[in-house]
Formats: structure tokens, C-alpha cells, sequence
């Protein structure tokens, strides 16, 4: 944690201790709600701006994320549907639908 809080600060041109105690509130939430069940980017998106986090934190927090592979849709969807399809014998159609949504 302390080296993802290193990478986040010196991405940050702002001085101010409270952009980026800002910033990291958003990124820990973040991580704490995908450590539970992967998320889509969008999933994670739509929580955070229910939070009331900055879109402006949010960005900077789904970029960082993505970047170190903690949010990845394909991923996701490719983990999905294995899920779904292979260990429950969902059919793929409604998957695919579910996937959409998603």
C-alpha cells in the first residue's frame, strides 16, 4: 500500500497535503470495494460518484488502478464468463446480455 501511495503522490502536481489525502481517500475506498469481488470499470466508476468522490479523483483513481491491473474489463468479462458459463451452466446468451449491462 505504501508503494501504490508513493506511485499516486508523484503522479499529483498539486502542493497541497489535502489534494492528495482527497485523492487517497478515493483510491483506498476503491480498493477496499473491489477487494471483496472484481468490478468493471464502470461498476467502480458509478460507486465512487455515489460516494461523493471528485470526478477528477476518480479519474486519476480508475487511471492508477488500471494501470497497475487492479480494474480490468476483459479480464472481468473473461473471469465471468468462466464463472457463469463453465461452473454454473448458465447459457451464454444471457451472459453475454448480463455482460452488456455490466
Amino acid at each position: 500500500m505504501k508503494d501504490i501511495f508513493f506511485d499516486f503522490a508523484q503522479n499529483d502536481n498539486s502542493d497541497t497535503i489535502y489534494f492528495l489525502f482527497r485523492n487517497m481517500k478515493c483510491f483506498d475506498y476503491a480498493l477496499k470495494y473491489i477487494c471483496t469481488y472484481p468490478k468493471t470499470e464502470k461498476e467502480l466508476r458509478i460507486q465512487l460518484y455515489t460516494k461523493g468522490h471528485d470526478t477528477k479523483d476518480i479519474d486519476r483513481t480508475l487511471a492508477e488502478l488500471k494501470k497497475k491491473n487492479y480494474v480490468n474489463d476483459t479480464m472481468f468479462a473473461e473471469s465471468y464468463i468462466r464463472s457463469e458459463v463453465v461452473n454454473k451452466g448458465k447459457p451464454a446468451i444471457r451472459i453475454i446480455q448480463k455482460l452488456q449491462q455490466k
